[in-house]
């Protein structure tokens, strides 16, 4: 009986029926020929799935044709490009990786952020939000130093409704290239217009944007590196992306190139993401050029339809050390015009110099137009009455000034002794009351000094 047990296991052995024999095989697995043989690919795991990281080398390059479509960047943002790569080999960019670094170089090199919005935008906000190593190539701004961004308006709603968003109260001011500038605290946020918005290390690089082409409203906006907008966009440091070389052994998707971009690391700039137009960024401080500001609402003629709200915000404008030279300009200005008159004025007629009589006759009259149509500025600094007064002095002091040029000029045309006005100065209509009784005037400059008195 065993024998025959034996007998019977035995053939069932060969014929391959037990259970424990029936999952396994003894026969090794042809082998594939060698062309057909794959490149190890390494594995990560990344959204729950397994997912390859492609990667390259000088002998086996990355295919562009066959780049990978997931929405990140691998485990190395632009590794082929990265000069602090510790391989010899690279991993592969993913399709969105290079969409992006195309789209950053062509904001570095050209100024325009247009690749940058939309679907690129959104990804840099979703993926470098925690991103804060600044030994990437891209990553969030996380240093908190000053940012600056000028910007330049007109005497108009716009320029007038960011006015009246400084906090005039609690400024300072100080010189900077002999010019007057304020600091002062901001009472609501940067509104962004787009979704992205250059700022600069430098204050002298907002300074330059703002006074460029001498608009009224000059303005440097303040904001720390660190700031997120109330959308949840951030500032994003690149200044590593700089150092970023060509790989010859690397080719974009679509045809598209890697630019080498190290000659524009002195820019200093720092990008500002948001979440479009509409959204909000903190600021420190605003600072203003005072100097043009004022000088520019004092020239508002009286027409102006804001000029009575440009005036509210030139009497917060102005400190007390700043009226106190107002006044001091408009006393000067009055006592130096009387002075002239006593004894310049004398001297002119008898030296028969007409070129002085036109030169301070043209000065005078600005000085008229300045005062009759900012009577309402000069009155934050001088008494209003004051101010009427020397603006009737002026016009009776401009009325004599011309009226005995007129009476010189025939007089020396008719003897032909006198040289010719100087046609580069601006003669201005000869006042009504000059025309009259011009020959008995003559006489009285002959025989006796022309009084000075008004």
């Amino acid at each position: 009986m065993k024998y025959d047990l034996i007998i019977e296991n035995w053939n069932k052995f060969l014929e391959g029926k037990f259970d424990f024999l029936k999952k396994k095989s003894f026969k090794k697995p042809p082998e594939e020929p060698e062309e057909k043989k794959k490149p190890q690919q390494k594995i990560r795991l990344d959204f729950g799935r397994k997912m390859k990281d492609k990667w390259g080398s000088e002998h086996s390059p990355c295919d562009p044709d066959d780049s990978s479509k997931r929405r990140d960047l691998g485990k190395h943002i632009f590794h082929p490009f990265d000069p602090n790569r510790d391989t010899e080999d690279w991993e592969c960019n993913t399709e969105l990786e290079d969409q992006l670094l195309n789209a950053i170089q062509v904001y570095v090199r050209m100024n325009s952020a247009e690749k940058i919005q939309g679907k690129i935008g959104e990804f840099i906000i979703d993926y470098f939000k925690d991103k804060t190593d600044n030994s990437l190539p891209l990553s969030r701004f996380a240093k908190n130093v000053a940012l600056y961004r000028g910007l330049k308006l007109e005497l108009d709603e716009v320029g007038l409704g960011l006015l009246q968003q400084v906090d005039w109260e609690k400024g300072t001011t100080n010189k900077i290239e002999g010019i007057k500038w304020g600091v002062y605290p901001p009472l609501l946020p940067y509104k962004l217009r787009r979704e992205t918005v250059s700022f600069s290390y430098e204050w002298s690089v907002g300074k330059e944007f703002a006074t460029k082409g001498n608009k009224p409203v000059q303005i440097v906006f303040q904001t720390s590196g660190n700031s997120q907008t109330k959308g949840g966009g951030f500032f994003v440091d690149f200044s590593n992306f700089y150092n970023l070389y060509r790989n010859r052994n690397y080719t974009m998707i679509n045809k598209l190139r890697f630019r080498n971009v190290r000659n524009y690391a002195w820019e200093s700039e720092a990008l500002l993401i948001g979440k479009g137009a509409g959204d909000e960024l903190p600021l420190t401080n605003v600072h203003i050029n005072l100097d043009v500001l004022q000088e520019k609402i004092m020239e508002l003629d009286g027409g102006h339809p804001l000029k009575k709200d440009f005036m509210e915000i030139l009497k917060q404008a102005l400190t007390r050390r700043e009226k106190r030279r107002i006044k001091k300009k408009f006393k000067s200005d009055s006592m130096g015009t009387k002075k002239w008159m006593e004894t310049g004025f004398q001297k002119a007629i008898a030296s028969g110099d007409l070129k002085q009589l036109q030169t301070v006759g043209n000065e005078l009259q600005g000085d008229l137009k300045k005062y009759e149509n900012n009577i309402e500025a000069f009155a934050l600094a001088i008494e209003r009455q004051e101010i009427l007064d020397h603006i009737q002095y002026l016009k009776q002091t401009i009325q004599k000034i011309w009226s005995t040029f007129e009476d010189m000029l025939e007089s020396s045309s008719k003897r032909g002794t006198h040289a010719a006005p100087d046609p580069d100065i601006y003669i201005p209509p000869e006042p009504p009351s000059l025309v009259e009784s011009k020959t008995k005037k003559v006489r009285v400059l002959k025989t006796k000094n022309v009084s000075n008195k008004i």
